[in-house]
């Protein structure tokens, strides 16, 4: 299971939100390469960047922030407003080794099915609040369930699910494992848990899901930046947890 730091970039900042309400933004760094370069010394291998403007918008704001970041050295997970296969390519070539969709997944069925032809390259981000599937920066919701479009995403060749519980997100409250749980016995697909993690224990906690092989990660943002705990002091405990 691999620690995902992430940035949430708005305007230029690295910024959070709580339970993704573009009211509710915490600021706290201007400097995103300065955010970028402390995970990389920390022993960290991917970044989690998402860009809150396109999110919202779906015109790309901080391709050129993906392209620094990605020239350090680091694999960028880059999510936020890719709603055509012309803008996840834009990505690519920015330098994200990995680019994640969730809007159009649930709202364009041939964008879904020719990301999704991108293999490894991509990820499908989907995001839940009371078992449906929200859009648009979550602040629409599908209309359609989470295991029902587990089962469409499963279908239409879709590898890694990055599965946010927006309830969870930015509160520090822990992870809903019962969701991840569930969403893993009902498919293949392998899963990034993000939302909610606040300590050292709530990792832990994922790390002692029996079935790790379809758990590829967990993305961490509020808890480091708030101080709780440390990229290393999570990798150390992943490391531990693994002897």
């Amino acid at each position: 299971m691999l620690i995902y730091p992430a940035i949430d970039l708005l305007a230029g900042k690295c910024v959070r939100l709580a339970q993704g309400d573009y009211n509710q933004v915490t600021r706290y760094n201007d400097d995103p390469m300065e955010v970028a370069r402390g995970f990389l010394d920390e022993g960290a291998s991917w970044i989690h960047v998402v860009d809150l403007d396109a999110a919202k918008t779906g015109v790309q704001a901080h391709l050129s922030v993906l392209e620094k970041i990605s020239n350090l050295g680091i694999k960028v997970q880059f999510g936020g407003g890719i709603r055509t296969l012309d803008s996840a390519k834009s990505a690519l070539h920015a330098g994200a080794a990995r680019v994640v969709s969730g809007t159009a997944l649930a709202t364009n069925e041939d964008f879904r099915k020719e990301f999704l032809a991108l293999g490894s390259k991509v990820a499908a981000g989907v995001d839940v609040l009371d078992d449906e599937v929200r859009i648009s920066g979550w602040s629409e919701s599908s209309k359609v369930s989470l295991s029902s479009f587990l089962k469409t995403l499963e279908n239409d060749g879709a590898r890694l699910v990055i599965l946010t519980d927006i309830s969870r997100d930015g509160m520090l409250q822990g992870p809903n494992l019962q969701m991840l749980q569930r969403s893993m016995s009902g498919c293949t697909l392998h899963f990034i848990q993000s939302g909610g993690i606040g300590t050292l224990a709530d990792i832990k906690a994922l790390a002692a899901i029996k079935d790790q092989s379809q758990l590829n990660g967990v993305i961490v943002g509020k808890a480091i930046y708030e101080g709780r705990f440390s990229v290393s002091q999570a990798q150390d405990l992943m490391r531990e947890t693994t002897i």
